[in-house]
């Protein structure tokens, strides 16, 4: 199969103008200048891109946007709380649907989801996306077993993973584990965690320094956390560190860990997550939404860290728009620290190639090599373009210029519309 477009974007390599993908099965065979071959699909004005990754999500809550709205933190979680025990099963899967067709009429192939219900693992299997599950755990009650939510934990993982060979989509969907937070699992619970993904090799997503709220807890034991633990007869002892330094001190930095937002995280913390390998989920929109702040993404960057980006939960990010999400994080660093910010190619490196490197998928996903999976996105061009194409995309597009998506050498939406098999599958119409 042959793909002609005015632009080829690889992003591991230079675009190439009027360039050509050549497809084989599964698998990306080739990329060339246009040749004088009839192609299969020829996309006149329009980019081929590899498929973005999103690389933390909660796709589990699209239905639940407007329902938590305050801007600070401790009580948007309350409101987040109090929304999701009102759904009935019916809902969670329509909202599960309706995340996973989001992303693909978005230009989105892979995702690294964070799911409490679990729900997301046949959602996405059905939906034909790639990515990693990870399921979360919680320790945060009045009596609390570790070992008890430990199994619960792994049932879960198991169930997952025989979810996904049902569905026939082993080759695409991996299963991690997800301690959700240092304020949400107690440091008994967290390090048994640790141990079994080492021992089960479970990639880990972690939250980790989003908030004040969680700061203060962290390094000073008070505040609302401090002030919820006591409401509930908790003993809670504060680590007086940073949740980075705490997550160091605890073997949880590691090149198969993924957090997200950092926002708050210091000088120190950095040189952790760069020295450990762990890879960087930046949120902007999130994090502006509720008051966080701005994270310290071009350090970052600048410490050779792996920062992608991720979208969060459509209740903290409603656009999920994953051009808009990195053109926020690009303007938010350059209003900071002007012509020293990551340029057009970093930010666009942070939603293919970085988020895949994030969620040790670069294998396979990220970016259009031969022998790479043909997943790939097919964009709209806006008619003011220029002859900087990384420029225009990050500028310029938004996720209604995704005309197609295929991942595996399939197209899972066509001309703005989820295809017909998939729209069955998610048990939902394919229009957007």
């Amino acid at each position: 199969m042959i793909l002609r477009a005015s632009w080829v974007v690889p992003v591991s390599s230079p675009p190439i103008q009027n360039g050509e993908v050549v497809i084989e099965g599964a698998t990306i065979a080739q990329i060339r200048p246009a040749s004088n071959r009839a192609p299969d699909f020829d996309f006149h004005d329009c980019a081929i891109l590899p498929g973005l990754v999103n690389a933390h999500a909660h796709l589990e809550l699209a239905a639940l946007v407007g329902k938590t709205t305050s801007s600070d933190f401790f009580e948007w979680i309350r409101g987040l709380v109090a929304a999701k025990n009102e759904l009935t099963e019916e809902q969670w899967n329509r909202s599960v649907a309706l995340g996973c067709a989001t992303m693909l009429l978005g230009g989105v192939t892979t995702v690294g989801d964070n799911t409490d219900t679990g729900r997301t693992a046949i959602g996405m299997a059905k939906a034909g996306l790639r990515g990693v599950v990870y399921q979360e755990a919680f320790g945060l009650g009045s009596t609390m077993d570790d070992q008890a939510i430990l199994n619960e934990l792994e049932a879960k993982i198991d169930q997952h993973r025989q979810t996904i060979e049902q569905e026939g989509a082993t080759n695409l969907i991996e299963i991690g584990a997800s301690p959700h937070a240092l304020y949400t699992v107690h440091d008994s619970l967290f390090r048994l965690i640790l141990h079994r993904a080492q021992q089960r090799n479970w990639k880990l997503s972690i939250h980790a320094s989003e908030s004040p709220a969680e700061m203060e807890w962290s390094l000073h034991a008070r505040g609302s956390f401090a002030q919820l633990y006591q409401s509930r007869g908790l003993t809670w002892p504060s680590p007086s560190a940073t949740p980075i330094q705490y997550l160091n001190s605890i073997g949880a930095l590691t090149d198969r860990t993924i957090l997200a937002h950092c926002v708050h995280a210091t000088e120190q913390d950095l040189d952790l997550i760069a020295r450990s390998g762990a890879k960087i989920a930046h949120c902007p929109s999130s994090n502006a939404l509720l008051s966080n702040g701005i994270a310290p993404m071009t350090t970052a960057i600048q410490r050779q860290s792996t920062v992608s980006i991720g979208l969060d939960g459509a209740v903290s990010c409603p656009h999920q728009d994953l051009f808009a999400e990195a053109r926020l994080a690009m303007n938010l660093q350059r209003s900071l620290h002007g012509p020293n910010a990551p340029t057009e190619r970093d930010w666009l490196k942070s939603i293919t190639l970085n988020g895949a490197k994030a969620l040790g998928l670069d294998h396979v996903a990220g970016s259009i090599e031969p022998g790479k999976a043909a997943d790939l996105s097919i964009l709209r061009l806006p008619p003011a373009k220029g002859p900087d194409i990384e420029w225009a995309i990050l500028n310029l597009a938004t996720k209604r210029d995704t005309r197609s998506v295929m991942i595996n050498g399939d197209w899972k939406a066509t001309d703005g519309e989820i295809v017909q098999e998939v729209a069955g599958r998610l048990n939902m119409p394919g229009h957007r």
